[in-house]
């Protein structure tokens, strides 16, 4: 276990708690930590929850800082005792969350996750579940019980104990589905379909969520409304692909999660047209939660047999620096993958050549940032199209990605779609390579 250093704290913190008075302060200048205790309260988030059912409170705990190292995976963990406690401060008359106070499994049987960037801190996320039996607005008193043995702060927070406060809304019956988008357009094909994402609000506009013990459901639905009906099969999704064609699967229920508010409905279309998703409440909520509808517009864009860099001059197919650089090797069924280095100097416009074996088409290509990757100046992502002519014994097409200034290390990803599962993929990166 890392070394630890003592540390103090100063806060003070003053509340009053519903039905019965309470002073409560954060630890005094001259309490100390343990050295495995929490260093502080991150943050306190309370899911969805409606009247009459259980969700929970997600209590995020930091251990360790700049002088006091905590490691994952290493003799690094929570306090054997410690637990997280919660009770309402202030509510709904007669509200209350399930008893008077609800505590958290031990905190070292939750899962320790060494923060981003970082190797000194880390974060325990432990849970208390809430059951409110009052509609309304409740403001929870939460804090670090670092001992559980049953003392003064097993019913209260102690001078010394981390303690925040945390307020939320109970949810009520759902009342609309809010589609993030209602129009989105991509690739024909089962393998591709094009997914919509929602919330389901109550009537105050709260994020809700489906009550199945009410008997509250939602039904997703899919009809072709292409201009010349010819769009073919079409099919809904609520996870996986299912032709509605098949077995007379004309509706799929459609989940929420409880504890987000969120759902997604997935289209597709076997060729070319227009697939209308529809959402509606159905079961106790037939006729309370009105219909939406989303549209996604298919094109039967072509697939490419092959792609390749027709740039010869400032790349290369490896990082070092080379007067003659080797040109990177082109994409196809047998390798699907490549690497560019090209010279911010003398390279900054590449032009790729895409083929497609059997006949004139359109082909998308895809440009995208790389994670933690700046792309180059003047270079977008996003997705384009590239038409195939007939030239010699296939049809080919090309197009160009022109980076107006590049900086070395900065890059993007170039792809395209060979079938509906497989892509050939380049991954360029700007070099000083001449």
């Amino acid at each position: 276990m890392s070394t630890k250093t003592l540390r103090k704290r100063i806060a003070l913190v003053a509340v009053s708690a519903m039905g019965f008075g309470l002073l409560s302060v954060a630890p005094s200048a001259n309490a100390t930590i343990g050295v495995d205790d929490a260093a502080a309260i991150a943050s306190a988030t309370v899911a969805p929850v409606r009247v009459g059912d259980t969700q929970n409170v997600t209590v995020n705990l930091t251990y360790g800082n700049t002088a006091d190292t905590y490691t994952v995976g290493t003799a690094d963990t929570a306090n054997v005792g410690a637990v997280v406690r919660a009770r309402v401060l202030t509510g709904p008359t007669g509200g209350s969350i399930g008893a008077a106070v609800r505590t958290s499994n031990l905190v070292n049987t939750f899962a320790a996750v060494q923060n981003t960037g970082s190797t000194t801190v880390a974060t325990i996320s432990p849970t208390i579940q809430v059951s409110p039996n009052v509609a309304g607005t409740y403001t929870l008193l939460v804090w670090v019980d670092e001992s559980d043995t049953g003392g003064s702060n097993a019913s209260f927070p102690e001078v010394s104990d981390l303690q925040t406060t945390v307020s939320f809304t109970t949810a009520g019956t759902p009342a609309t589905v809010n589609l993030t988008t209602a129009a989105r357009s991509g690739r024909a094909g089962l393998a591709t379909a094009g997914s919509f994402g929602f919330t389901l609000r109550d009537a105050a506009g709260n994020l809700t969520y489906l009550m199945s013990s009410l008997g509250e459901t939602l039904s997703g639905s899919v009809s072709d409304v292409s201009a010349n009906t010819t769009g073919g099969a079409l099919a809904v999704e609520n996870g996986t692909v299912a032709n509605l064609g098949s077995a007379g699967a004309t509706t799929k229920s459609i989940t929420v999660a409880a504890a987000t508010g969120t759902g997604a409905i997935s289209v597709a279309t076997t060729a070319a047209g227009i697939a209308r998703a529809r959402i509606v409440g159905s079961g106790s909520l037939t006729g309370v939660v009105p219909a939406v509808t989303a549209d996604y517009t298919t094109v039967a864009f072509g697939f490419a047999t092959g792609l390749s860099l027709t740039t010869t001059t400032g790349v290369s197919s490896t990082e070092a620096a080379t007067a003659n650089p080797t040109d990177p090797a082109a994409l196809s069924t047998s390798s699907r993958t490549g690497s560019i280095w090209a010279s911010n100097a003398s390279a900054r416009s590449l032009v790729f050549g895409v083929t497609n074996a059997s006949a004139a088409t359109t082909i998308q290509y895809t440009i995208a940032a790389r994670t933690g990757i700046s792309l180059p100046t003047g270079v977008v992502a996003g997705t384009y199209t590239v038409t195939t002519a007939a030239a010699a014994s296939d049809f080919a097409g090309s197009f160009t990605i022109a980076a107006t200034a590049a900086t070395a290390g900065s890059g993007y990803t170039v792809t395209v779609a060979e079938d509906a599962t497989n892509n050939l993929v380049y991954t360029v990166i700007s070099s000083s390579n001449s």
